[in-house]
């Protein structure tokens, strides 16, 4: 089922038809890496090894590879929050030291 946001929902197809099996199609999405992302139907019950492509045309590698990018990008983002986090934390510790250090020197 195709949500809103363009997600794929695996479900059982609504429209009437079905396959030789006499069952309703389930809609699946690959995630091989020769058709990643490319949708398909097969046959509810299983035992029956019918499927058929759903897309006309393959997700183009391209898209596939700015996603990648982006998910590099994301793990990079993460851990650079993490070290300012860290730095933080240190930064806040050396405040303290200074306060006390100023409290023991002033009488």
């Amino acid at each position: 089922m195709l949500l809103k946001d363009g997600r794929i929902k695996k479900s059982i197809v609504n429209d009437p038809k079905t396959f030789d099996c006499g069952f309703p199609a389930h809609i699946l999405t690959s995630t091989t890496p020769k058709n990643p992302g490319r949708h398909f139907m097969v046959c509810n019950e299983g035992k029956y090894k019918y499927w058929n492509w759903l897309d006309v045309e393959p997700v183009q590698m391209p898209l596939m590879e700015v996603v990648e990018g982006m998910k590099t990008e994301l793990v990079a983002l993460k851990i650079e929050v993490e070290k300012v986090k860290e730095d933080m934390e240190q930064m806040k510790k050396e405040k303290y030291t200074d306060v006390i250090a100023i409290v023991i020197v002033t009488p």
